[in-house]
């Protein structure tokens, strides 16, 4: 007799059944790719997670056995003046031996509607197979960015142009003066994810054994890096040049002590590797290394993969954009236009009504303008992953006349979206 799957969130006495599960599925070749660091990860770590609750691990189970496991991960996201509520998903996985069987896309629609029942707005996820997340109503969101550094170019750079600068691991006590840097720069970025001390502190603490602070003369915070090897990093935030020269110099000291006691062929090769940083290409630090060494800026996308996000809710998604929809309508040409936009999409309409330079949504109100589209359409503008001629080109919008193509060019305009590695889920 065939077992029918059931679908839930674990139960505390379940968990190291869960963790092995996803441990023994995202196991590879590599260190960190190890069972046993994975294991700790999906058990220890994760029940550290400040947003962390049994009810967020979606399971599927066969009788006493858990088969499929989806993690929902609650946080807010900065999207200029607005914020939205959304369900991070990560750790998508099914047991080997039962795959093909649609456990994992049960655990997944049981996790959209868990998300919808906590108050998401949208969800989102950095998807590794082309194409599986469609069927879900996922769709891309925005490119991942990389700066792209090699060792032996950066023996132009001074270490005069780290100015007084010196370089140090990251202690507890650097964190209130970390969140207020990468405040600075990710605060009203659309998809980054808003922080608190506590959360900062757990995922440094856990994930990212090189971490870097840079520190001026007088003591004061003026950067800090966190990454896993010098080859990786996953944040960089830097408040000027000196500071960015500093974290370069740091990175290439590691990588000439790596290369000590190899042979001249060996170390060549080395420091001909490239390194990484996983930045956006507009932050200072971006903007700084530029100005010191040379540098390829890569945004990376691949068709129905990488970053994706769907709407969970399209009333409270719109409602929650209302404050940042104001204000980029109140820059624009419309900004005195009185009427109403209706967007109609297949997850349902909403009306968008302009009064005195003020939008409110009102679905009593005529429509001025409809504009037709899908959630796939939707998703790529809220993001700016493409303009509205491309996505009207693509059918995910319906053909517009000059007027709406130009109110959803106000309403969403172009803009570098990026979340930040160390939020990543």
């Amino acid at each position: 007799m065939t077992q029918e799957l059931t679908v839930r969130g674990a139960a505390p006495e379940e968990y190291p059944k869960v963790a092995d599960l996803c441990a023994r599925c995202f196991k590879g070749g590599a260190p960190w790719e190890s069972y046993e660091r994975l294991y700790d990860i999906f058990f220890k770590y994760s029940l550290q997670s400040p947003n962390f609750a049994y009810d967020h691990v979606r399971t599927g189970w066969l009788g006493d056995k858990v088969v499929s496991h989806v993690r929902v991960f609650p946080y807010e996201m900065y999207y200029g003046k607005s914020t939205l509520t959304v369900g991070g998903v990560g750790g998508v996985c099914t047991d080997e031996a039962y795959r093909r069987r649609h456990y994992a896309s049960a655990v997944m629609r049981d996790s959209l509607r868990h998300m919808a029942g906590i108050g998401c707005d949208i969800s989102a996820l950095h998807s590794g197979p082309i194409g599986y997340y469609t069927r879900f109503g996922y769709a891309c969101a925005w490119p991942f960015y990389m700066l792209r550094f090699v060792p032996h170019d950066l023996d132009m750079l001074a270490a005069d142009k780290a100015d007084g600068v010196t370089v140090r691991p990251v202690t507890e006590d650097d964190y209130p003066e970390m969140l207020a840097l990468y405040n600075r720069d990710y605060a009203e970025r659309p998809a980054s994810a808003t922080r608190t001390v506590r959360n900062f502190a757990w995922r440094l603490d856990g994930d990212f054994p090189r971490t870097r602070a840079a520190v001026g003369a007088d003591g004061r915070l003026r950067g800090y890096l966190a990454g896993w090897h010098w080859m990786n990093t996953g944040e960089v935030v830097t408040a000027d040049e000196a500071a960015t020269a500093a974290l370069l110099l740091d990175i290439v000291a590691d990588a000439k002590r790596e290369a000590e006691g190899k042979d001249e062929a060996e170390a060549r090769e080395l420091l001909g590797k490239p390194f990484w940083w996983i930045i956006p290409p507009d932050v200072p630090a971006a903007r700084h290394a530029r100005a010191l060494c040379p540098v390829s800026t890569i945004s990376y996308t691949r068709p129905a993969a990488e970053w994706m996000a769907c709407i969970v809710n399209l009333e409270s998604t719109m409602q929650e954009l209302l404050p940042e929809l104001e204000a980029q309508w109140a820059r624009s040409p419309y900004a005195r236009w009185t009427g109403s936009l209706r967007l109609e999409t297949d997850m349902g309409d909403v009306t968008l009504a302009s009064l005195d330079g003020k939008l409110a949504l009102d679905e009593r109100a005529p429509a001025s303008r409809v504009v037709r589209m899908n959630q796939t359409g939707l998703v790529k503008l809220i993001f700016a992953y493409a303009p509205p001629e491309e996505i009207i080109a693509a059918g995910d919008i319906e053909q517009l006349d000059d007027e709406a193509a130009g109110m959803l060019k106000a309403l969403f305009p172009p803009r570098i979206c990026h979340l930040a590695y160390i939020d990543e889920y």
